[in-house]
């Protein structure tokens, strides 16, 4: 125990005198200075993924570009697609091929593993560089969207071959043209719709009133009825029913979310939507939903 002491005392001196020598050799502000870069950058970095993960779809396209002491494919433009945060191809943007060898487009060491990719990639590979110490760390972001634009790193300054720049850009939501689309024709429906109207739809689903026609009935733009449109009985707590405007809004929400499949038709006269097939998630059970729309008739 005595031996345990005067090991400790030993520790505790040689630590005090060398804390007095540091701050008697270093300047204060060469010491902070780097602790305060990688506070900033975290804080950058949390508030951008937050902004991210809000504003972002699960499915997209964008294109990246790393200057590094890489492998063949250095300083050329690579095309990731990414479904539900997982790159599902990536090529050379200009050629359109992978390149001569089925790793080549693999640039970035994550959590020890080589991997492709996402945005959420690119979040982490900043994430690692503040863990890690980088001693130069430079970020610019996306002003909409939060995703990083350019990341700048360099782990050590005086060593060479750690350092790379990473430029991304070109994100493009998969469902870009259902987007459009969805514009056009709101805005045709908000010119030449009503409303008071009413109009009818089947809806394939697992709930009750799946495969039976229903009838809606909207007044100053909020329903009024909901019945059975071959016996006109009312619909008991209906597990779906909307003004055309919220059918706008279904289509919206998928589209923000990244559905794996939508497909919309629409009227051509007054820009409802005829016909809507979501499926979220194409391996997932019992979310999917496919609606049509018919008989839709104006009221005074």
């Amino acid at each position: 125990m005595r031996l345990y002491h005067a090991v400790v005392i030993s520790a505790l001196v040689g630590m005090f005198f060398a804390s007095v020598l540091a701050c008697t050799t270093a300047e204060p502000d060469a010491i902070a200075e780097p602790d305060a870069m990688l506070a900033h950058a975290q804080d950058e970095l949390n508030r951008h993924r937050t902004l991210w993960v809000q504003t972002s779809a699960r499915n997209y396209t964008y294109e990246y570009n790393v200057l590094c002491e890489c492998p063949d494919h250095l300083g050329q433009t690579v095309r990731a697609t990414v479904n539900s945060e997982a790159v599902e191809s990536a090529v050379f943007a200009e050629s359109g091929e992978r390149g001569n060898r089925g790793d080549s487009l693999i640039v970035i060491v994550l959590d020890g593993s080589q991997r492709y990719l996402t945005i959420g990639g690119l979040f982490d590979v900043i994430q690692q560089a503040i863990t890690g110490g980088a001693e130069q760390l430079s970020v610019t972001y996306d002003s909409e969207h939060g995703y990083p634009t350019k990341i700048d790193i360099d782990y050590q300054i005086n060593s060479i071959d750690d350092e790379y720049i990473l430029t991304a850009g070109a994100y493009m939501p998969l469902l870009a043209r259902e987007q459009d689309e969805l514009d056009q024709y709101r805005a045709l429906w908000k010119q030449a719709g009503s409303t008071n109207y009413m109009y009818e739809y089947k809806i394939l689903c697992l709930c009750p009133e799946s495969g039976q026609t229903i009838s809606v009935t909207v007044s100053n733009g909020a329903i009024e009825s909901v019945v059975y449109a071959e016996s006109s009985d009312p619909l008991v707590d209906p597990l779906y029913y909307d003004t055309i405007g919220g059918l706008f809004d279904e289509i919206q929400d998928a589209i923000t979310y990244g559905a794996d499949r939508l497909t919309v038709t629409y009227s051509g006269k007054y820009g409802y939507p005829t016909e809507i097939d979501i499926d979220y998630e194409v391996n997932t059970y019992d979310e999917e939903l496919i609606l049509t729309i018919s008989a839709y008739m104006p009221l005074p």
